[in-house]
């Protein structure tokens, strides 16, 4: 084997321990109970909830607060963030596993209660997103992206643009959404993947948030 695979096959490798480590790091750590809970969360989310793209971390506040209870709670049984190749999803999991799970509904609850900061403009095209929201979307998160609670979808309309396209692909790939036939399922994510199979423009993260961004 030549030098130059040798190199690629120890960064693949890198790549795929990465969230290995950071889930067995996570089972070392103490568990956080109480206000501390809130204000880990509140490192890579914002104090107000309002999300940071550079690191990956959608905005909460105002989100459903059953999604955002029942995301906590996929992210510790590994229905979310347990693929190897789902960097962002594994360090999630590994604060999942960092805190009490009997304060998941008290988080979810405050991060809810939280006003919105409405998510600006990607830049796409927002009558074209319109085009696409209503046809691939509309159904199961609303007209305007609100969600429904008794579906247990999320409001999309406070999400950045970044964020969106990252979870359409990871939904796509099957990090999110993908059967297993020994562990516990994620059926919402299941139905979520099939759709995102059928969102494969690379125009339609942006042009969908750029439609969303202007319904608050």
């Amino acid at each position: 084997m030549s030098a130059a695979p040798s190199r690629r096959l120890i960064q693949r490798l890198r790549r795929s321990l990465r969230p290995v480590a950071l889930t067995c790091w996570a089972g070392l750590l103490p568990v956080v109970s109480g206000a501390a809970s809130l204000e880990v969360c509140q490192v890579c989310h914002g104090v107000r909830g309002e999300g940071n793209p550079a690191l990956h971390a959608p905005a909460l506040a105002g989100q459903q607060r059953g999604y955002l209870e029942r995301q906590l709670t996929n992210f510790r049984t590994g229905r979310r963030g347990a693929d190897p190749l789902d960097v962002n999803g594994a360090v999630m999991r590994a604060q999942a596993w960092a805190l009490d799970p009997g304060n998941f509904a008290a988080l979810a609850a405050a991060f809810s209660s939280l006003p919105v900061a409405p998510a600006p403009s990607g830049g796409g095209d927002a009558a074209r997103g319109k085009i696409r929201y209503q046809a691939e979307c509309a159904a199961c998160h609303g007209l305007r992206g609100e969600g429904y609670a008794q579906l247990g979808t999320p409001d999309l309309r406070i999400l950045d643009a970044g964020y969106i396209a990252a979870q359409l692909e990871a939904f796509r790939r099957g990090w999110r959404g993908a059967t297993v036939d020994d562990g516990a399922r994620d059926q919402h994510g299941e139905w979520m993947r099939a759709v995102a199979a059928t969102i494969g423009d690379p125009r339609d993260p942006d042009d969908i948030q750029a439609f969303l961004a202007e319904q608050r």
